[in-house]
């Protein structure tokens, strides 16, 4: 039972009262002061000091300073004027409660005010960061892409220079060949007749000895060779044959035909069981995906990008500030990605160990309880479904993750009965893993 005192001095001006009460020895880094605009109060173990205001007073700007042997209020008035008196006159105890609770509401009212207003301030700072990172993402990923284009248009500018050359030796070979062929045909074709002309000379000297003496067996005298006798049309119709038998005669092409081929409906054949698992458990998240981005797009006006929009680029970027200690920055992504993505169990047990990390014991411990309350959840729709179940194996790894670090969070809060119960719940689902059991009998439990 506190020890109520009365001892307190006070003074005032037209705008400010000052009260002063001694501590009596206490402990200043164990007093307690609280003010509102028609009551304060100290608390410093054994003692207690109350006092009602006689007017109303500007709690949001008032000041209280320990230190000294006392603890010292300034309280700016509502209204300048001078009070008669520092408590209001004929107070009955239904007007003290009265007036107090009106105090304390319209005190809870304007701290929830502000609390909500440093909500918001700091939701705004976490998406700007995370949208300054983004941005300084990009702009390396535009410079390297930068970079990939000029050496592309120096590979590509080096290979036309390149096919070009080829080109110009190719058709200087095409050239030279075309040449040289014209020069072997003429000179194939001079040989030819050439040969046609001997045979010629030597049918004709056949005929000439055949026709050299007479029936009387006088000599006749031999006629010279006329040159200007000579047949071109015929020689030139004799060439023409004789290339027209070396010409290569080609084969008729190939009757054409059609192939039919036919596939093999799947219809009426299932996916693996396995695959049935992770489509269900996909559609329900894109379902609840969609409608909370729905509600979201007709609720509020944020301007998000494309990347912002992703909880699957969140959630990497994310585990990229986890890695690198960044745990803060890591909380702001997994929260950003669980605003899109609410059932993302993956982002949920992330942000507990951040917040373990960061030594934010209660809020890892409340994210722990939503992931296995989100895969017990997740089992039971399988089960409704009828379908077997592929992932207990994932499952099952996960909830040894979150029961460790809810037991590690609870230990670091002192309540270690709660830990060591933790610990014996992961162990059980991991009976072979003997760190958790060389944790379980530091902490002073039975394996």
């Amino acid at each position: 039972m506190p020890i109520i005192i009365k001892d307190f001095t006070w003074d005032q001006t037209l705008s400010h009262v000052y009260v002063t009460v001694p501590l009596k020895g206490a402990n200043p880094k164990k007093t307690d002061v609280y003010v509102n605009d028609v009551y304060l109060k100290v608390n410093f173990p054994p003692y207690f000091f109350e006092l009602d205001l006689y007017a109303e007073v500007d709690s949001e700007n008032a000041v209280a300073t320990v230190g000294g042997g006392c603890a010292t209020f300034e309280l700016p008035k509502q209204s300048s004027m001078k009070w008669p008196s520092i408590t209001p006159p004929d107070l009955t105890p239904e007007t003290t409660k009265s007036r107090r609770s009106q105090a304390e509401q319209i005190f809870h009212l304007r701290e929830g005010q502000k609390a909500e207003t440093k909500r918001m301030e700091k939701r705004q700072e976490e998406q700007y960061l995370i949208q300054k990172q983004i941005e300084v993402e990009r702009r390396a990923r535009e410079n390297v892409e930068a970079l990939k284009a000029q050496e592309k248009r120096v590979a590509e500018e080096e290979m036309r220079v390149w096919a070009e050359k080829v080109k110009h030796q190719k058709h200087q070979k095409q050239v030279g060949g075309a040449i040289r062929k014209e020069v072997d045909d003429e000179i194939g074709e001079e040989s030819r007749i050439r040969e046609i002309f001997s045979d010629d000379e030597g049918e004709d000297d056949a005929d000439i000895s055949a026709t050299a003496t007479n029936g009387d067996g006088l000599d006749v005298e031999e006629e010279e060779d006329d040159e200007s006798g000579i047949d071109m049309d015929a020689i030139r119709a004799k060439v023409q044959a004789q290339l027209q038998a070396n010409v290569r005669t080609l084969p008729p092409p190939r009757a054409s035909g059609d192939i039919c081929i036919t596939f093999t409906s799947r219809g009426l054949i299932p996916t693996k069981t396995a695959r049935e698992s992770e489509d269900v458990k996909w559609r329900s998240r894109i379902k609840a995906a969609q409608d909370d981005y729905q509600h979201k797009t007709r609720n509020t006006e944020d301007d998000r990008s494309i990347e912002e929009s992703s909880p699957l680029f969140l959630k990497d970027k994310g585990n990229g500030f986890y890695k690198a200690g960044n745990f803060q920055a890591a909380v702001n992504a997994y929260t950003a990605a669980l605003d899109l993505d609410p059932t993302n169990v993956t982002c949920l047990s992330n942000r507990a160990a951040c917040h373990l990390h960061l030594k934010a014991y209660q809020a890892c411990i409340d994210d722990c309880v939503g992931a296995l309350s989100m895969l017990a959840k997740e089992e039971a729709h399988l089960r409704d479904q009828l379908i077997e179940d592929g992932g207990v194996e994932q499952r099952r790894k996960s909830r040894v993750k979150l029961l460790v670090r809810m037991g590690t969070a609870k230990a670091a809060m002192g309540d270690r009965g709660s830990a060591v119960k933790q610990y014996q719940e992961a162990l059980k689902l991991d009976p072979l893993n003997d760190q958790l059991r060389s944790d379980l009998e530091r902490l002073g439990g039975a394996a």
